[in-house]
């Protein structure tokens, strides 16, 4: 998505995008799906085709350190998308 629009800056911010980025932190257990030991907080776009309109599949649950180098690599999904079988949150977030 070339250029950050007011569009962009609208959705990120609107409870479509809370409702969507919640369900794919569900989804993965609150679990970096990159590291996979950290606390994920942020949600990485895959894809940036269906942007506003997005499906699971195009988020990936991510800790703050993995999602900066994701977005900064332009890293494409991953040949094996394995939801993992995280430990309970609380011991993530005490890991962490």
């Amino acid at each position: 998505m070339p250029g950050l629009s007011d569009f962009y800056f609208q959705y990120m911010h609107s409870a479509a995008w809370r409702s969507i980025r919640r369900k794919a932190l569900e989804r993965d257990k609150y679990l970096c799906q990159v590291c996979k030991k950290k606390l994920a907080t942020q949600v990485h776009h895959l894809t940036y085709e269906r942007f506003g309109h997005e499906l699971l599949v195009d988020l990936l649950s991510s800790c703050r350190s993995c999602h900066g180098i994701l977005s900064r690599l332009g890293i494409p999904r991953p040949n094996i998308y394995e939801i993992s079988t995280a430990p309970d949150l609380e011991q993530i977030i005490s890991d962490t």
